[in-house]
Order: C-alpha cells, then structure tokens, then sequence
C-alpha cells in the first residue's frame, strides 16, 4: 500500500463540521446507544462501505462474551467475533500489551497470519474485505473504568490520512465511554435514591437543565392525580389558578440559574382543602453540565397526603397482632375507633381494648403519638 497516496480523509481536516458534531454527541448523548450505532454508520459511508463496529462495555476482556456490539452492516459480526473472541483474533495478543492504543493490523500482524484465522473465514472473506486493512483499538475494561473496543475492516487500502482520523476520533471515544460508565454509576445511585424518595411523605419533582420534569415520586403522583391545584402539561408543572404560575415559574427558574428569589412557592386549591407547598432543592452546577442533565428538585408538601403503613412490617417491627397492625394502619390514616369497628362489624369496646394493646407495644398514650410514631418510622 502506497501510504503517501492522496488522502481520502482529507475532506474532513477540510470541513471539520460533522466530525466535530460526532465528536459532540458521543460526549453529550452518551448515554444513548442509538449514538454509537450512527457514528458507526456514518464512519462506514465516509470509509467507502468499510465495516464499522463499535462495542461499549465495563466488562473486562475475558468476559467479552456479555459486550454489547454496535455494527453498521452486519449483525452476524456480533455473534462471530464474540464467538471467537480471544483466542480466534490473533490480534488480541496486541490489545493486551499496547491496551489504549489504536493498532493497524497490517503492522501488527502479517497477512498469512489472518488468513489462517476462522474470523477471516467467516467474516472478513464472505465480506470481502481486504484481508489484513483492520484499524483497532481496545481499552480494558473494570467496574471502575468501563472499557471499549471499535474496529474499521476496510474494503480498499487505509490512507495515512484515514489513520490520522481514526486516531482522532479513538481519543474521543475513549472519553465518552469512560463518562459512559460514570453515568452508569450515577444512574444506579440515582434510582436507589428515587426508591426512597417513593416511600417519602412527599412528593418530589426532578427538574433538568432546561426546566422540564425528568421525573416525579410516587406520592407526587397521588398529587397530581386528585387534579386539584398542579397538573403535569407537556412536561411542565402548570398550575390551576393563574396568579400562583408566576411564582411557581420564579422557583423554575432559579433552578436552571436564571433567577435568586424565591425559594418557595403556594398553589392553592379547591375551597376547604389547604394549599400546597412547594420548595426548591438545587444542586451545584456542573462545568460541564449538559441541558439534559439534572439539575434540580421541587419538594411538594400536600398536608392531605398520608402515605399507608405496611401492616406486615408493622407486625414484624412491634410486635403486633394481624388484627392490631390493620387498627394501626386505620388510625394513622385518620380512620376513628367508632368508623373502624362499623366496617370491621366489631364492638367498639373491642377496638378499644386492641387500641390500648397497640398503644403499650408502641409506647404511647394517644393516638396523635402512634400516628406520630408510625409517621416517622419508615414504615
């Protein structure tokens, strides 16, 4: 191969510009996959119909059988390389010594060498690909660092210009993959954290960059669902009465950075019921903050809301009979003696004697205690 041929690459040092937004993408939107599949498209049509292959994943080299692959052309090189991965790539041997490191293969390894691999025979041959004009490259990966491997099998012989870009945009995925993992982290923190704010007495409202919802709790769905002073509108908190969205808008945008003041909002509702309260939880920015991040949380306190006791918890935790955990349960939601024993075709007097027994294993006198108690126990 001629490597001072002209370059074919060289439109792209020309106009940069869909590189560079490629390059973007893969930083900003590297949480989507769909990213990875049309870089690799997009790579192939600018390679002359090269096969493209890009594979993300924290799983470490031997366990290669669990990466998830990206192709452009073929979905059979998924389940051939991963098949023959390591021992029928004879390049993987260079991976492990030269781990980062972009390899041309024709460098690496001779021709005869690759034509005497069952991945050339079952791949690259039916392809027709050139046996040995393979770019490369493979980070390993750990529970820390997730790694990645990409590769372009070519159709005709690599200029020095089409290395150049390959080293180019090698460099980048390796950034995106890495913050690739750290968002994977991030999300897993982030859902254990959403578990709790389900069973919270609250609800919660995530908002991104941008000010869209990205994200409400359990009870701030009981919230919205009584359609009573907040509804969710294209994504957006609106409110009933007019004179309360300015406000409610202000805490939005204090939370994207555009405003100081307020930190609190009211949303009234229907008459006889109380308004709500809505407070704002802003995290510190980020430098390299992107729109779609999240960046803040609205606390809705709805003083109507009652989150249920689990009566079965409530046994386990105090010792309780099944019949007193469902008393307890009745009174923490505001339900009386009188009421309970109607709809459990019980005497009064028997609710009673089961209340006094709920009152001692909890270690209270009074019912605004056990609704206290149960009310701060988690259950």
């Amino acid at each position: 191969m001629d490597r001072s041929s002209p370059i074919l690459s060289s439109r792209w040092i020309e106009d940069p510009g869909p590189l560079l937004e490629w390059i973007r993408r893969i930083h900003v939107e590297r949480a989507d996959p769909s990213v990875l599949k049309g870089l690799a498209e997009w790579l192939s049509e600018r390679f002359g119909g090269a096969f493209v292959a890009i594979f993300p994943s924290v799983e470490t080299q031997e366990a290669s059988g669990r990466l998830t692959c990206t192709s452009a052309l073929d979905p059979r090189f998924r389940e051939v390389y991963l098949r023959l991965c390591p021992e029928g790539l004879p390049w993987i041997g260079s991976f492990r010594d030269r781990l980062g490191e972009l390899l041309y293969m024709k460098e690496q390894i001779s021709e005869a060498e690759v034509l005497e691999t069952a991945f050339y025979r079952e791949f690259m041959r039916p392809q027709g690909f050139l046996p040995v004009e393979v770019v490369s490259s493979y980070q390993h990966g750990t529970a820390g660092f997730p790694g990645f491997g990409w590769g372009i099998y070519g159709v005709r012989p690599f200029t020095r210009g089409d290395l150049e870009l390959c080293s180019h945009v090698d460099a980048h995925l390796a950034v995106a993959c890495r913050q690739r993992g750290e968002l994977r982290a991030s999300d897993h923190g982030l859902a254990t954290t959403r578990a709790v704010l389900d069973s919270a007495p609250l609800g919660v409202v995530q908002l991104d960059g941008t000010g869209a919802v990205r994200w409400i709790s359990a009870p701030m769905r009981m919230i919205l669902a009584k359609d009573d002073g907040l509804s969710l509108d294209d994504g957006r908190l609106r409110t009933h009465a007019a004179e309360d969205q300015g406000p409610l808008d202000q805490l939005v945008m204090q939370a994207i950075g555009r405003g100081v003041e307020p930190q609190a909002a009211s949303v009234s509702r229907s008459a006889g019921r109380p308004p709500l309260s809505v407070m704002l939880v802003r995290g510190a920015p980020l430098a390299d903050q992107a729109p779609g991040d999240l960046i803040a949380s609205l606390l809705v306190v709805d003083p109507d809301l009652h989150t249920v006791p689990d009566a079965p918890l409530l046994e386990r935790l105090y010792g309780l009979t099944p019949a007193e955990s469902r008393l307890a349960v009745a009174i923490a939601l505001g339900e009386t003696v009188g009421a309970f024993a109607v709809r459990t075709e019980r005497s009064p007097e028997t609710v009673r004697t089961q209340l006094k027994s709920v009152f001692r294993k909890l270690g209270v006198q009074r019912q605004g205690d056990l609704v206290r108690v149960l009310g701060r126990s988690g259950v």
